[in-house]
Formats: structure tokens, C-alpha cells, sequence
């Protein structure tokens, strides 16, 4: 009798220590989040000295930089939990990335972030104060971004995200005397989040 004990306690121990040292497949617990724009903030700054400002009075057209601010929200959306080889007594499964109890055998927990609605483009407008005539004015900024100027949906392809990020006038053209500036950006299910400057003169 004394002799089955000790053979189904050594089984036993077997059980642990190879649980707790012993992965196959699936080596990672991978979470799953996912992001989700809810809304931007725009700010049009003077950028003419050492440091952006906000605008006060009237400014050269030169000096006019865009702030943008995309809020989100994070989500998490599903867990796939590691799974461990245990051949005396079946397969088991763990919620973290190594068995409770147990020493982290090649396994690591992994984040994947996802964009179930991501953003399809962006566009600048400018509204003239005077008329109310509005003009698209997105290939008007540009930012820096690998060593080089893109407008806001470059980088979007290029990043695909967008937080925030500060855009300068390049061309003045088209730009009225009297202006306010709006950003619309286009989700992929259509949703469009919106926001504008207060008015701006120019000199």
C-alpha cells in the first residue's frame, strides 16, 4: 500500500514540475485592446518665435501653425491564454502567462493593439470670415516627419494613427485674410469627429 502512495505522489510531483516547465504551441498569453477615437481638438498657434503661442492679434501668415489632439479610448477585447503540456494527466490551460505557483517556462505575455474603426483620411478647411466661403486647405499644411515635410494624410498612411501632432502653413494663396479653420477626420464607418479654430486675422 505504502509502495502506491509513494509511486502516485512521484506522479504527482512529475505533474508540477512538468506543468510548470513544459509549453508547447501557443507560447504567449496574448491580450487583445482595442483603440477608439472619440474626438479631436484643434488650436491654431503663432509658431514665429522660439516656442509655439497661442494667437493674439493679428499674424503673418508665415507664423501659422495647427495644433492637433486626437482623444481616444482604449479597450480590452479578448485574452488567448497560454496552454501548457502536462502528459500525465491531460493538457491544462493557464489565464497567466505561466502556471500558478510555477517558474515562466519561455512563456511572455503579449499586447496587440487593434483599430476596429480606423481613420480613412483627414481634411483641413478654411472657412473666410467675410463670406463664409469654405476651401480645402489640407494639402496646405505639412508636418516633419523621416526627415522630410507630409501633409497629415501621409502620415496617416505612413504611421496608420494619429494622436496629435503640430501642421504649418506652406501655402498662403488661398488662405483669406479673415479665417477659421476646421479638421474633419473621416472614420472607416463614416463617423466624422470635428473641430475648429476661433477666428484668425491675418497681416
Amino acid at each position: 500500500m505504502k509502495k502506491i502512495l509513494v509511486v502516485f505522489f512521484s506522479l504527482f510531483l512529475f505533474q508540477v514540475v512538468y506543468t510548470a516547465c513544459s509549453c508547447y504551441g501557443d507560447r504567449s498569453a496574448v491580450s487583445k485592446y482595442d483603440t477608439k477615437y472619440d474626438s479631436v481638438s484643434l488650436s491654431a498657434l503663432n509658431t514665429l518665435g522660439f516656442r509655439n503661442e497661442n494667437i493674439e492679434g493679428p499674424i503673418s501668415k508665415y507664423a501659422l501653425g495647427l495644433d492637433v489632439y486626437v482623444y481616444t479610448t482604449i479597450e480590452k477585447i479578448a485574452v488567448n491564454n497560454a496552454k501548457y503540456d502536462n502528459t500525465v494527466f491531460g493538457t491544462s490551460y493557464a489565464t497567466t502567462p505561466w502556471p500558478v505557483g510555477g517558474a515562466p517556462c519561455n512563456v511572455s505575455p503579449t499586447t496587440v493593439f487593434t483599430k476596429t474603426d480606423p481613420i480613412d483620411h483627414v481634411e483641413f478647411i478654411v472657412i473666410d470670415a467675410i463670406t463664409n466661403e469654405k476651401i480645402n486647405v489640407t494639402d496646405n499644411f505639412e508636418t516633419y516627419l523621416g526627415q522630410k515635410y507630409v501633409t497629415i494624410n501621409e502620415q496617416i498612411q505612413s504611421t496608420e494613427d494619429l494622436r496629435s501632432g503640430s501642421y504649418d502653413l506652406t501655402r498662403f494663396d488661398n488662405i483669406p485674410n479673415s479665417a477659421i479653420f476646421v479638421i474633419n477626420i473621416y472614420l472607416k464607418s463614416g463617423l466624422v469627429l470635428s473641430d475648429k479654430t476661433q477666428e484668425i486675422n491675418f497681416k
